[in-house]
């Protein structure tokens, strides 16, 4: 009918189920702030809640809403340099999206990579109302559109289907 309300809510595979809880209390809170929209997302730091006035389910992409957030006035400090923290992130982005599109990894990748002395860490995501091919295809836009943020020293993907996030530390 006209008042249907569709939801999603998932916790980052790097959560204790307590951490869990804890997030999903803080959705609870803010998501419906969201109100009266007929749609919201809320990304934290360890989960994930949206709702909406369709079926989003198996949406990956979503042109209107996705978004990649660069750290400002963070940027890479070390002694390689940017360039070299830079090519960190290209391989850390490239090595997790391909470790959450493995079979048998239900859509989660986390790891580093250094390139030229800089070490940069990453997580991938995808929400597990996705198949694989659309997983893939999410973590693959979310990893073009996060990666020209570096050398700022964070950043974050926010996709309709996944998330992903680059730091010059181990966060997870």
């Amino acid at each position: 009918g006209p008042n249907t309300v569709f939801g999603l809510g998932q916790c980052l595979r790097d959560l204790s189920p307590v951490d869990c809880k804890l997030c999903f209390a803080e959705v609870r809170l803010l998501l419906p702030k969201c109100y009266p929209r007929v749609g919201g997302r809320l990304y934290l730091d360890g989960c994930f809640g949206r709702y909406g006035n369709y079926s989003f389910f198996g949406e990956a992409l979503d042109a209107a809403a996705d978004a990649a957030v660069c750290a400002e006035g963070g940027n890479y400090t070390g002694p390689a340099g940017p360039r070299a923290f830079a090519a960190a992130v290209r391989a850390a982005l490239a090595n997790v999206t391909a470790a959450a599109a493995e079979p048998g990894s239900l859509g989660f990748g986390a790891g580093s990579a250094a390139a030229g002395g800089a070490t940069a860490f990453a997580l991938a995501q995808c929400w597990e109302s996705l198949n694989a091919t659309a997983c893939a295809q999410c973590l693959r836009a979310a990893s073009g559109a996060v990666a020209p943020c570096a050398p700022a020293a964070e950043g974050r993907a926010l996709f309709a289907g996944c998330y992903l996030r680059y730091s010059t530390r181990r966060f997870w």
